[in-house]
């Protein structure tokens, strides 16, 4: 492992390399790791993490992870230059197992976002064009810890466009509550019937909240086939 950053008390993102001159492995934005820490003080387990990189650095891959148990609390302690065995890739959640080009949208809770942050490094990085509208729903204004990256997607991207939603902060100017059909309507699909059929939908989050959106989603006539899920422990 090459680099800790925090990005929250609660939040680290991992940076790993390949060691010696070996080629990093090949996977696709929203795919997932298995890995395994092989020294320093954190419990030596193996555990499934979303991949938060792009595809595109083949320098390194990065692991955006929050502390939510023994295991993800315990890589408090992890330090550069620990070995890390990784098992990858795995899962098909990602836009480029779907038909190229068409609109999107996407729809995180919390930590949710790691695969939709690679998908969306991978998309400003090839398809800036694209047209993307990204909801993010978190129970507090700090828990946003990538907002600045999100923002300067935003300004150079002309057609993606994205809206925090904070649940519990009443001072936050922008959308409050929790991602409900209204917001789904208004926001993602912006009243037009036509997004609700030609867009695909991407949705990772808390497993409650994946259910009821998927509902709202299907009440406004998103098809079913066009959401498109990842669910792993919260």
């Amino acid at each position: 492992m090459e680099e800790v950053i925090e990005e929250l008390p609660t939040i680290r993102t991992l940076r790993l390399t390949p060691p010696g001159n070996k080629p990093l492995f090949t996977y696709k934005p929203g795919q997932f790791a298995f890995i395994k820490p092989l020294g320093g003080d954190v419990i030596r387990e193996e555990h499934p993490f979303t991949i938060s990189s792009s595809p595109v650095n083949r320098e390194a891959i990065t692991f955006t992870i929050k502390a939510l148990g023994d295991f993800t609390a315990s890589l408090e302690r992890m330090e550069p230059g620990v070995p890390v065995r990784v098992d990858a890739p795995y899962g098909v959640f990602s836009y480029q197992q779907r038909a190229p080009g068409e609109p999107m949208g996407m729809i995180a809770g919390g930590i949710g976002i790691t695969p939709i942050l690679s998908m969306l490094r991978t998309l400003r990085a090839t398809e800036p064009e694209r047209q993307v509208t990204f909801l993010w729903a978190v129970n507090q204004a700090e828990e946003l810890f990538c907002k600045e990256e999100l923002d300067a997607a935003a300004a150079e991207m002309p057609n993606f466009t994205w809206h925090p939603v904070v649940a519990f902060d009443e001072s936050w100017p922008g959308e409050k509550g929790f991602i409900d059909k209204d917001k789904l309507g208004r926001l993602l699909l912006d009243g037009s019937d036509d997004a609700n059929t030609s867009m695909d939908i991407y949705l990772c989050g808390p497993p409650v909240m994946m259910d009821l959106v998927t509902g709202h989603l299907k009440d406004l006539g998103v098809p079913a086939e066009r959401i498109l899920s990842e669910r792993f422990s919260f």
